[in-house]
């Protein structure tokens, strides 16, 4: 229950097993599989000719060993299946939370000024936050990067022209904060009131043909960022511009550290909170928790995928030890005749080994293709996506044979 409140975001608790109607269900699920099965088989060896019954050593073996390989296929190509993908999914997550190019989300303290008393005292909070050791920078802004929500910006002159981009608004100091590349120009001075030279990305620049110093619509470009991930991996990079922030407007604070010396950052920022604004309650994050954010959907779906991953594995790892067992047990005499005329443990174990794992490799044959077309699918939400490699059904395959000798290893 912890697991699904945690993945699911539920609140089940122990109230559930008190319910009449899952009792009912639970032993009506028991009655129909135990009723169906012992109705299959026994309809299956009733069809069997009286005298067939008396006289054949084993009724039915060759159908019942088609079941068995059937079995074993279908366990493996899900657990193969499941195994790909848990992989597929981690490397994308993992992509997605180290692939960001053009900026440094790394050490980054984000506080935001909620108050209109924080708001009007940014300056004098960053004053006394860069005399704490560990604190390299400061900027604010309303919005870092990267953030879900798109943000148009209408570029128009006065007689009506006009171009939309994504927008961003920052800080004196915010691109270098967070590591951003200028290509050309330069970044924010100080901020002037009247109309707004502003940055873009080099997405925009292009898109426009301009360059640093000339003239977008009516607006000056001081700068041109090379482009960088301003929303997360399912979007593609937009054409943006950036706009200045007038310092007294700050909706929140960014505090590039050295890693070292947080504890007593976070300490010394929220007494300043406490301070100027004391009924404002005092939160502050890191920018690469922001990004955890973003992928949270699919950080559940990889939980859950690897949950049943593991059932599969236990369903594989029991059917197999079943199946492994009746066979080994029907060629006890077989093996016997081999190791009296001269053969080794070892071939034998060979024997009884490639056996079992042939089947696991017709699995593959079968749970490559449709683990392919799967992730595919899944990673069609992404508009970055790292590549489907061949080391993913490799290794899910390898799994498997591991699974698979384990256990006939122990029977064997």
């Amino acid at each position: 229950m912890d697991f699904i409140n945690t993945t699911l975001h539920k609140t089940l608790t122990g109230q559930v097993f008190l319910n009449p109607f899952l009792w009912c269900l639970l032993i009506l699920i028991i009655v129909f599989a135990g009723t169906i099965s012992g109705w299959l088989i026994g309809f299956n060896y009733s069809r069997i000719p009286v005298m067939k019954l008396i006289t054949a050593p084993n009724p039915g073996s060759g159908r019942s060993g088609r079941w068995n390989s059937s079995f074993l296929v279908l366990h493996f190509t899900i657990y193969i299946i499941l195994v790909s993908l848990v992989i597929a999914v981690s490397k994308q997550i993992h992509y997605s939370l180290e692939g960001y190019q053009g900026f440094n989300p790394e050490n980054v303290l984000v506080a935001n000024l909620n108050t209109d008393e924080l708001k009007n005292s940014f300056q004098a909070i960053s004053e006394e936050m860069k005399k704490v050791p560990g604190v390299m920078t400061i900027a604010g802004g309303s919005f870092i990067p990267p953030f879900n929500a798109f943000l148009p910006v209408n570029l128009a002159t006065p007689d009506g022209e006009n171009v939309r981009l994504d927008g961003l608004i920052m800080g004196e100091g915010m691109p270098e904060l967070l590591g951003m590349e200028i290509l050309e120009g330069s970044s924010f001075g100080p901020y002037q009131p009247g109309p707004p030279e502003v940055l873009l990305n080099e997405s925009a620049a292009k898109e426009h043909n301009v360059k640093a110093g000339e003239i977008l619509l009516a607006f000056k470009v001081r700068g041109v960022l090379r482009d960088f991930h301003a929303h997360s991996m399912h979007s593609l990079i937009r054409p943006m511009v950036i706009l200045p922030q007038n310092p007294e407007r700050m909706g929140l604070m960014a505090l590039k550290t050295d890693g070292k010396n947080d504890e007593a950052i976070i300490k010394k920022l929220g007494e300043l909170y406490s301070t100027i604004s004391p009924d404002e309650i005092f939160e502050t994050r890191y920018l690469t928790d922001d990004l955890n954010l973003f992928y949270q959907s699919e950080t559940d779906q990889l939980k859950i995928i690897g949950a049943f991953t593991l059932i599969a594995t236990i369903l594989s790892i029991m059917g197999l030890f079943g199946i492994s067992l009746m066979s080994i047990s029907k060629r006890f005499k077989e093996i016997g005749i081999r190791k009296v005329n001269g053969a080794s443990i070892n071939a034998i174990l060979q024997m009884l080994h490639i056996e079992f794992i042939k089947w696991v490799f017709i699995s593959a044959i079968v749970s490559i293709p449709i683990s392919i077309w799967i992730i595919s699918k899944w990673m069609e939400r992404f508009a970055y996506k790292t590549t489907i490699s061949w080391w993913i059904f490799a290794a899910a395959l390898f799994s498997a044979v591991l699974v698979a000798l384990l256990t006939i290893s122990w029977q064997s």
